[in-house]
């Protein structure tokens, strides 16, 4: 069971129908996982609200708070509508249990890309091993971008032995068919591969970069963009609401 830590704002009100004034917590299990949500009072943002030295302070309080908690960050998410207080906020990879999730959630496409720096799978052999052998069962062609592991690592042959899914390695993103396509995204810091991807595909960003959901929005308006934080982003905002 993993655990998801996600901070947002709570609007809702007190009894009497003031504003809350202290931070709560909500603890629940959701999709095997341990989820606390961690609510900051929306009085805290609204007396920030065309103050610029009061948006400074408003920033170190939340920044603070976060802090106080002393949660892994690998567990740490920020909704969107706080990351304006961490400028230097950067979404974790997720459990390769939570990829997989999100990956099940969407639409279903059987071929899939993995996209990533060589030095992910070198360093997280076993992220890749659980991640393909919770959605391997499905698909019916599986590219990997970048250079085959090296001799003794003889994961793929099993997949293979197993499934009949021979996986296909490439140094850059292959041609297929968009609409059976998807694209796992999981090169933090780099710039999607935009001008390679067959139209329709879909793009699922691992690593959560708003920049680069900016970047699709201008250059490839076509192509459906989905990241891990925005799915947390709807998942908890409708446990939220329905409290």
């Amino acid at each position: 069971m993993e655990e998801i830590n996600y901070f947002m704002v709570d609007e809702a009100k007190t009894a009497c129908g003031g504003p809350k004034k202290r931070p709560e917590e909500i603890r629940f299990s959701w999709r095997g996982n341990r989820v606390t949500l961690h609510l900051l009072p929306g009085a805290w943002f609204e007396k920030a609200v065309g103050k610029p030295a009061a948006r400074r302070m408003l920033m170190g309080k939340v920044a603070r708070y976060v802090d106080s908690q002393r949660k892994e960050p690998g567990t740490v998410w920020i909704s969107a509508g706080l990351e304006q207080c961490f400028p230097g906020y950067r979404p974790p990879v997720p459990p390769p249990s939570l990829a997989a999730l999100f990956w099940k959630e969407q639409p279903f496409r059987e071929i899939l890309i993995l996209w990533t720096k060589e030095s992910f799978w070198q360093q997280s052999g076993r992220w890749r091993e659980l991640f393909l052998r919770e959605c391997f069962p499905d698909l019916n062609g599986l590219f990997v971008v970048g250079a085959r592991p090296e001799e003794g690592d003889g994961f793929f042959e099993e997949l293979y032995g197993q499934s009949g899914l021979s996986a296909c390695f490439c140094p850059t993103l292959p041609r297929t068919d968009g609409r059976k396509t998807a694209v796992i995204d999981l090169c933090a810091g780099k710039r999607p591969p935009v001008e390679r991807l067959a139209p329709a595909s879909l793009y699922l960003d691992l690593t959560s970069d708003s920049k680069k959901q900016e970047f699709f929005r201008e250059k490839r308006p076509d192509i459906p963009y989905q990241s891990v934080r925005n799915y947390l982003d709807t998942v908890m905002k409708a446990r939220y609401n329905a409290i």
